[in-house]
């Protein structure tokens, strides 16, 4: 029999195309998972894929609470980059959908000038952040509407590049912009020697206005760069369970970063150690 995961853990299922999505939905429901974070990686969403997603979350006893849109509240019209194709038109397709698969949460990228991931100096100007306000006024009303929340996936190198500037962009309108709690995408490497209290600042500033959280793990390599592997192949395990622990069963917990669904066993074995 294959190991099973805990309750109060989910998994984030993502792909370039529903067939990918689906093959991770399938192995979540396989290794005893009930909850997931489903994400697609194109644009031009459609009222029928949800349909579609909605009727495999029923096949398999899924329940969908959060969806990944990915799409820049910055760029608005313009995907953020990467492997991230969608708009905001796809955000608005989602949220007039969402109850289509009983999801409450939407996420998006924190916004960001130039491409994704990417340090940018105008990223902390007050013209960016005006802007990045503006377009927030802007989205409010179709969160309204289909009554969802927006939860702003941080990076440490986007706008809302630290806790304190995402606090504020939620308290915009705290019942319908969020945070998603994830600790690693905002310690920079410069902040890896102080990374406790890294991480009770973060926990502490953004406790009024988690959605979701994600679990995954961090080390700096011998470059000086960041690396962000699955929970338990990091440097940051013990640190983060102790930190994500109160919230299960309390928030929806997802794990991510994994290769391939082939590395779920080994999840949850680092789980069950750490938690």
């Amino acid at each position: 029999m294959k190991p099973q995961s805990p309750e109060w853990l989910g998994l984030i299922c993502q792909g370039q195309s529903f067939e990918e999505v689906g093959n991770w939905l399938e192995a979540a429901a396989e290794y005893g998972f009930k909850t997931v974070q489903p994400v697609f990686f194109w644009d031009g969403y459609s009222a029928g894929d949800f349909e579609r997603l909605a009727a495999k979350l029923k096949e398999l006893g899924l329940s969908a609470p959060v969806f990944g849109v990915y799409s820049d509240l910055y760029k608005w019209d313009q995907p953020v980059g990467a492997i991230f194709e969608s708009t905001i038109e796809d955000l608005k397709v989602a949220a007039a959908n969402a109850a289509t698969i009983g999801a409450e949460n939407l996420v998006t990228w924190c916004g960001t000038v130039g491409g994704f991931a990417e340090a940018h100096p105008d990223n902390r100007s007050p013209e960016a952040l005006a802007t990045f306000k503006r377009h927030q006024e802007r989205i409010l009303p179709v969160l309204q509407e289909a009554g969802v929340a927006l939860l702003f996936e941080p990076w440490r190198d986007h706008i809302l590049g630290d806790e304190i500037l995402t606090a504020k962009a939620c308290q915009v309108d705290p019942g319908h912009f969020k945070a998603v709690l994830d600790f690693p995408n905002f310690i920079s490497p410069d902040q890896w020697p102080d990374k406790g209290n890294r991480i009770e600042a973060i926990a502490t500033t953004l406790a009024p206005h988690i959605g979701v959280v994600h679990l995954k793990d961090m080390l700096v390599n011998e470059k000086g760069e960041v690396e962000l592997p699955m929970f338990g192949r990091g440097e940051l395990t013990r640190e983060l369970a102790r930190a994500i622990k109160p919230f299960a069963g309390q928030k929806t917990i997802i794990a991510e970063h994994l290769g391939s669904p082939d590395d779920i066993p080994e999840l949850i074995e680092s789980v069950s150690r750490h938690f």
